[in-house]
Parts: structure tokens; C-alpha cells; sequence
């Protein structure tokens, strides 16, 4: 089964993954990675802006509805 994801360009794109929920983070992490995409993972938001100014990011994927 072919994904909209394996038709973007990704070599080397890091992705910034945040949520509370850790199941779903760890799915997205791991099927992002599973495509050659960097991941970096954060919990919550003090985790996010650490990563965020400390790591070149391409794109950030954000839980909007996190405590």
C-alpha cells in the first residue's frame, strides 16, 4: 500500500513529534523514522522549546489539545 508519505521528498527532514500521549507519539515516531525521516520526540512543551532551540527542524507535528 503506497502512503502520500512516500512520495515526499525527505532526505535528512527532521520532524519535531509533540504530544502527552506517548503511544501516539511512539507510532508516529517510529513510522516516520521507518521512512527516513529524523525524529525528535517531546512530551510536553518545556520538551518542545528545548529541542525546538537547540535542534534544526523542518517541520514540527503538535498535539494542540495537550494539558
Amino acid at each position: 500500500m503506497s502512503s502520500q508519505l512516500d512520495n515526499v521528498p525527505h532526505t535528512r527532514t527532521a520532524v519535531l513529534v509533540v504530544d502527552d500521549e506517548q503511544p501516539l507519539r511512539d507510532f508516529v515516531r517510529k513510522n516516520l523514522e521507518a521512512r527516513g525521516f529524523t525524529v525528535h520526540a517531546a512530551a510536553n512543551g518545556l520538551e518542545a522549546l528545548a529541542i525546538f532551540n537547540t535542534q534544526p527542524l523542518d517541520l514540527i507535528i503538535l498535539d494542540v489539545m495537550m494539558p
